[in-house]
């Protein structure tokens, strides 16, 4: 049998922790912000695993519970028409907090200032996200728009801004890439649950996250 020398141990020592160190970090980083993902890219976030999560899940950032516990309660419509009643009616019903190991993606879209107009970064980011959840791998599923804010404003105004912005993708799904409106909810976070709790006036809380809620 082969002896190893000293030297050729100690590199497959470091050759071993350096693969190990870089599938801990691809795992932690699961759900980190996309500029603009492909459709591979949704895909592969939003299908759920076929492997046991080495973490306890793929949340980017899932906050202060504590401090979470005393914000405005999320606001949920999945009406189709996405008309006054039904923002009315969705502020109403808030919905139980997804659960962390649920597969997601948070991406930066931006919109109009102070609006829920999508620009047209947004909207070819949206193309993918269409595509995406048209695809076979994904279609069984069902999902969970989040809208988020930083902190600059009120609470409050923060909260709406953030609700009609995940109906307004919501809606560009339908219209454009006819994802089924059952397949979809959209809730309001506002500021509530910051990307940067160290900074939350920071543009990257500015974002919407996907969640996949199960199949049904």
């Amino acid at each position: 049998m082969k002896k190893l020398s000293l030297g050729s141990l100690f590199l497959a020592i470091v050759s071993v922790s350096w693969v190990a160190e870089i599938e801990a970090f691809d795992t932690l980083n699961q759900g980190i912000e996309r500029q603009n993902p492909s459709k591979d890219d949704f895909i592969n976030r939003l299908k759920p695993s076929q492997k046991k999560p080495r973490t306890r899940g793929l949340a980017l950032v899932p906050g202060n519970a504590a401090t979470q516990s005393h914000q405005k309660p999320a606001a949920v419509v999945n009406d189709d028409a996405l008309s006054d009643e039904s923002m009315e009616a969705g502020r109403a019903n808030p919905p139980a907090s997804a659960a962390v190991s649920a597969p997601q993606i948070s991406v930066n879209l931006t919109f109009g200032f102070n609006s829920a107009k999508l620009t047209n970064a947004t909207r070819a980011t949206l193309d993918n996200l269409g595509s995406a959840m048209q695809d076979q791998q994904l279609k069984p599923y069902h999902f969970m728009i989040e809208g988020h804010t930083d902190s600059i404003g009120g609470a409050a105004y923060n909260w709406e801004l953030s609700l009609r912005r995940a109906a307004a993708v919501k809606r560009y799904l339908i219209e454009k890439h006819q994802v089924n409106p059952a397949r979809m909810k959209v809730a309001g976070k506002g500021e509530a649950e910051p990307a940067y709790p160290d900074n939350p006036e920071a543009p990257g809380n500015r974002r919407v996250v996907i969640i996949n809620t199960g199949a049904d």
